[in-house]
């Protein structure tokens, strides 16, 4: 197939997309809180109208703690029977770990309230049973986009010392037969002496960010 007529289908298929709408797509069914090893994996837990935002918030080092934009965001059943309009789609950040400049921007955005031991920042899109993945994309990268790069702030449980490791295996925090190499799932930095979520958590913490 020539490459002008790949280009063609793509296109189409993008459009498409874009066009089809929110009452239309299923839920991840993921859990919330779920904590991310590397930027793939938003992928995984994100749904696609949101995807692109929270990717820019990732590169941004602004934690992400849930995300929704599926039919369940535009109506619901209630317990009479009744289908009701949801509240809309949303991107909760995690408040505490934002710089300063940033939580007063999220202010402006969305509801701060207290949760799960500490300060969430709700922003939530409105939905009708109109609306449509690209409004909804469009809407978060804008809300995305206000934000600013600020320096990594690691959140609980981000990064353990082998000590620590140990203990949540069940073994002898003491125990010297238990070496980092043991915990492959994560990444050890003999530098820092701790075992992070990944290589790419650990450039995060590393990396210096002016704000």
């Amino acid at each position: 197939m020539p490459d002008d007529e790949i280009i063609q289908i793509e296109a189409e298929a993008q459009k498409e997309l874009l066009a089809k709408k929110i009452l239309d797509l299923d839920a991840i069914q993921e859990s919330r809180n779920m904590r991310l090893k590397t930027r793939d994996n938003l992928k995984e837990l994100v749904e696609a109208p949101l995807l692109t935002a929270c990717q820019e918030l990732y590169d941004k080092n602004i934690i992400t703690l849930a995300t929704s934009a599926n039919r369940n965001d535009v109506e619901f059943q209630s317990y009479d029977g009744m289908t009701k309009a949801n509240e809309g789609a949303y991107i909760i950040i995690d408040f505490d770990l934002l710089s300063p400049r940033n939580q007063e921007i999220g202010k402006t955005l969305g509801e701060v309230y207290f949760a799960d031991e500490g300060q969430q920042l709700k922003i939530i899109i409105p939905l009708t049973r109109e609306s449509t993945f690209g409004q909804v994309m469009t809407q978060a990268q804008e809300i995305a986009n206000k934000f600013f790069k600020q320096q990594y702030r690691m959140p609980q449980h981000g990064a353990y010392t082998i000590q620590e490791m140990r203990k949540v295996y069940g073994y002898d925090p003491n125990d010297e037969s238990i070496k980092p190499e043991n915990f492959d799932y994560y990444y050890w930095s003999p530098q820092d002496q701790l075992l992070y979520l990944s290589q790419e958590q650990y450039q995060k913490v590393h990396e210096k960010v002016e704000e």
